[in-house]
């Protein structure tokens, strides 16, 4: 993952053995780009490890009078204007990269630069004059950073593992992590499994004195300052906006002369984005992998067809890719995303060859899909059926079921069990109140942004991001703040994305989707015919022959294999004996779990499962010692 690394006040030969470990712990492939500076005193450093794509001028950028410095991860979107304003009040561009835009709006604005700064990204200026660190990212986090600060030591990093090499630093376990991560296959708010170790929040500017060691963050944007609109606006013009929004947002993040391409699948996310980029040129690449004849896989190539696209496909014959890539996924996501969402890793090494820049279909549903909108969210009575009942949804809807209360009950070893009661809850709640601010559909909204987005699916960037770079049409700042400015309740079902969709290219709505094999048009009477049709052949092959082909439902079926080629492996990571040492578990509750599992008997039980698997491995990789006879926590 490409990111920014800081060690502050550490001895000048602790630093100098940290910068090279980091550098050969981060530095992957041959394509990775290492920057690194070091104060004159030797004691604090500043670095970045890159993949050479966006900004590969090396950093720092420097002040002229050499008491600034200034080092970017990702870039700066809609520079135009800003820079104008500063080459006017008198500043002077000689690189004309994002680096140094970010040190002339800091020397004109100071703290307040960041209010002028839009794209993906994270920063780090480092101002000798004030002896002050300030460390910025965008408003949605969308480049993770993590940050520790212990003894009189401060230090970041854009993976957890750059933080723990120092041997001053206590790896404590976080039971709360454990608690979120197995009830909801994913942590919440900033928290990382390590005690002391949190991820920056997003729109944070972090300031850190270095005279006095006093670390302080404060947020400089948040969803409040989106202003909410009535709904006198005609819807159709509302579509027509966010239509218009979204191609611009298209337009923006590809009007270089980077190669950029995109994942395809049979939902909505990625044929928009197909839709928008096609209008601009024809025959870039597109990408989709699985069971060849899954739909997602079926659909995708319709709709690269239909765009112009150069589509290229990988299949999946079995899961015994999972065990030629599980290391590599558990060494980019550190465990914050279990194994069973490793599908397109096998891709990478090939994709990098297509393009550039990936043009990620993430975050899209949320903005014009309205996903999470449920009327028992948005109109509960009151806070505790609001949380009660999200949090049902969370540990058992919006992905693979997770553990019950009764199978969380029995989970834990004798030593764990009173301190694990309640842990999930209770922090699910904390997350929560933080957008207490805001009507109860919001608050579903805001917070599944900040944590099943940001916790989750952003983990599918971050591995593919050590192959190439992302940008994220899903999350452009005019889009957003058009879209969230009205009520939730004009996009439930996905509403307005299929209009914008229909406004955007026609064609595309009549490609169906893979969730129901429904066309996405709202057209009545092609979406009727088309039903009909699609349910008389679901019902002749049920009910009579099996004449009219059905492609499969699922492109990866992880559940299967965890059943045959990869049970094995899953049975050496649970029943050695190095997770049942460690106390945390009840082996009983364990093993009746993978058995049920293996049965085939429930649907699903994998999201209960693959997450305990997942968490050994991170404690074996990143909490046990060299010679394993310390075992966590």
């Amino acid at each position: 993952m490409s990111g920014l690394i800081g060690y502050l006040n550490f001895a000048p030969d602790e630093l100098t053995s940290l910068a090279q470990a980091t550098k050969e712990r981060l530095c992957r492939f041959p394509w990775n780009t290492w920057d690194w500076w070091t104060a004159p005193d030797g004691r604090s450093g500043l670095g970045r490890v890159d993949i050479g794509i966006f900004n590969p001028q090396p950093q720092p950028v420097v002040s002229p009078d050499g008491q600034v410095l200034v080092f970017l991860s990702g870039e700066l979107y809609r520079v135009n204007a800003l820079r104008w304003e500063l080459e006017a009040a008198g500043a002077v561009f000689h690189r004309h990269d994002d680096p140094e835009l970010v040190l002339a709006a800091y020397l004109a604005h100071g703290p307040d630069f960041i209010k002028h700064l839009e794209g993906a990204f994270h920063l780090a200026i480092l101002d000798l004059r004030r002896q002050e660190l300030l460390i910025a990212n965008d408003r949605f986090g969308l480049r993770p950073l993590y940050y520790t600060q212990y003894r009189d030591k401060f230090a970041f990093a854009p993976e957890v593992k750059a933080l723990i090499l120092d041997p001053d630093f206590e790896k404590k376990l976080s039971l709360v992590a454990v608690a979120e991560y197995l009830r909801f296959q994913q942590l919440l708010g900033e928290k990382t499994f390590f005690e002391g170790i949190q991820l920056l929040p997003p729109a944070s500017l972090l300031k850190y004195d270095l005279r006095e060691g006093h670390l302080e963050i404060q947020p400089y944007w948040s969803f409040a300052e989106i202003p909410q609109l009535t709904l006198s606006t005609p819807y159709e013009e509302i579509v027509e906006e966010a239509a218009r929004l979204f191609q611009q947002a298209i337009d923006t993040l590809s009007a270089d002369d980077r190669r950029v391409g995109l994942y395809l699948s049979g939902g909505l996310d990625s044929r928009l984005i197909a839709g928008c980029l096609a209008k601009r040129q024809t025959g870039f690449p597109t990408i989709s992998y699985g069971d060849s004849w899954s739909v997602d896989v079926q659909l995708a190539r319709q709709i690269a067809a239909c765009v112009g696209a150069e589509h290229h496909f990988f299949e999946f014959t079995d899961g015994n890719w999972i065990l030629d890539f599980v290391d590599l996924h558990l060494e980019l996501t550190e465990g914050h995303h279990s194994w069973i969402h490793s599908h397109g890793m096998s891709t990478l090494p090939k994709v990098r060859d297509l393009f550039e820049v990936n043009l990620t279909g993430w975050g899209v549903d949320t903005g014009l899909g309205g996903h999470y909108w449920d009327p028992l969210l948005e109109d509960a009575v009151d806070d505790y059926a609001f949380n009660s009942y999200f949090f049902y949804l969370y540990n058992q809807k919006y992905q693979w079921p997770g553990l019950t209360e009764g199978e969380g009950e029995v989970l834990y070893g004798a030593g764990f069990r009173s301190r694990m009661q309640g842990l999930a809850f209770d922090s699910f709640v904390r997350e929560i109140s933080r957008f207490g601010g805001f009507a109860y559909e919001q608050r579903a909204e805001y917070f599944n942004v900040l944590n099943h987005n940001r916790r989750a699916t952003q983990n599918y960037v971050t591995f593919n991001s050590s192959h190439f770079e992302n940008r994220f049409p899903g999350y452009d700042y005019r889009l957003l703040d058009f879209v969230y400015s009205f009520p939730l309740a004009w996009r439930p079902h996905r509403r307005l994305q299929q209009d914008v969709i229909e406004c955007i290219n026609p064609r595309l709505a009549r490609i169906p989707q893979a969730k129901n094999g429904l066309l996405f048009t709202r057209r009545a009477l092609p979406r009727l015919m088309h039903y009909l049709v699609t349910r008389f052949r679901q019902r002749f092959n049920r009910h009579i022959a099996c004449v009219f082909p059905e492609p499969k439902s699922l492109y990866a079926d992880y559940e299967n294999w965890l059943r045959h080629e990869l049970r094995t492996w899953a049975e050496e990571i649970l029943f050695d004996g190095r997770l049942a040492a460690r106390g945390i578990f009840n082996p009983g509750a364990v093993r009746s779990l993978f058995d049920r599992h293996i049965s085939g008997r429930e649907l699903h039980t994998i999201g209960k499962i693959a997450p305990i698997m997942t968490l050994e491995m991170v404690l074996r990789e990143y909490f046990d010692n060299p010679s394993g006879d310390n075992p966590a926590p």
